[in-house]
């Protein structure tokens, strides 16, 4: 199950009504991020979730064939990104308390946004972006303004980075 620790204190986050859960990101307010599991004939569903002032909520779900959903981190804003994913693809995303739907990220014409993994307190995003699907070849990339950039464009030629 998912806790948070205070000191020397472990505090059980409530996950009623799901099997198990995990908690992911925190943020200043304590705020945390994470997923909780319910289990289904057959399939276990992961849903993104956020314990805002300690009590769990789990977010909308980007798509009905996206059974794997995680929220990686929150920033004092209470902006919270994360990522929806089946077998074939995954798809990284935003999410606000109030927010209805999640806000998917939009591809470039050479890489495919894959995972949003931190948010600092200016709104910026940095995560993964697949170039090679079949391949799985990835790139660090960061979201500014609703821009993606490849943060590889920013290393010098032939320096053997990537």
């Amino acid at each position: 199950n998912a806790v948070i620790w205070s000191g020397d204190d472990v505090a059980y986050l409530d996950d009623t009504g799901y099997v198990s859960s995990q908690a992911l990101g925190i943020n200043n307010a304590g705020d945390v991020v994470g997923y909780a599991e319910s289990a289904q004939p057959s399939i276990i569903f992961t849903f993104a979730a956020a314990w805002l002032d300690g009590k769990l909520e789990t977010l909308p779900l980007l798509s009905d064939h996206m059974d794997y959903n995680k929220a990686l981190a929150i920033n004092d804003a209470r902006i919270v990104v994360g990522m929806s994913a089946n077998v074939s693809s995954s798809t990284p995303w935003t999410w606000s308390p109030g927010d209805t739907s999640l806000t998917p990220f939009a591809a470039s014409a050479d890489l495919t946004p894959f995972e949003a993994v931190a948010i600092n307190e200016a709104g910026w995003i940095v995560g993964t972006g697949v170039t090679d699907q079949e391949n799985g070849h990835s790139r660090g990339v960061m979201w500014r303004g609703g821009e993606m950039i490849d943060l590889n464009t920013l290393l010098p030629p032939d320096c053997g980075l990537h």
